[in-house]
């Protein structure tokens, strides 16, 4: 399996939602969802811009929703 961040077509406002978006795309189930990790991401300049999540080897970016 390759090691390639997938862009998630969601976007997030916070990290539970990150979290839940994140359950969501790797289709997780409900006994494992503590296996999912997710970061913040950050642009050049230090601010957040989303998060990354992490499960089963795969990475998924999830962007930042801008109100």
């Amino acid at each position: 399996m390759n090691n390639e961040t997938i862009r998630a077509l969601a976007t997030a406002e916070d990290l539970y939602d990150a979290k839940c978006k994140a359950i969501e795309h790797f289709k997780v189930a409900k006994s494992k969802t503590n296996l999912v990790a997710v970061e913040p991401a950050y642009d050049d300049d230090e601010n957040c811009v989303g998060w990354i999540a992490f499960y089963n080897r795969q990475k998924v970016e999830i962007l930042r929703r801008v109100n």
